[in-house]
C-alpha cells in the first residue's frame, strides 16, 4: 500500500515510497519479508 514502485537486481532492491507512507511499517515488512534463517 505505501510502495509505489520497486526495481530488483541481482542483489539490490530499490523501493520506491509514496508520500506519506509509514516508513517504518514498510521496513519491518521488509525485514520480515528477506529475513534469513
Amino acid at each position: 500500500p505505501g510502495i509505489m514502485a520497486t526495481i530488483a537486481g541481482n542483489d539490490t532492491v530499490l523501493v520506491i515510497l509514496r508520500e506519506n507512507s509509514n516508513k517504518a511499517d514498510i521496513i519491518l515488512s521488509l525485514k520480515l519479508l528477506f529475513a534469513r534463517e
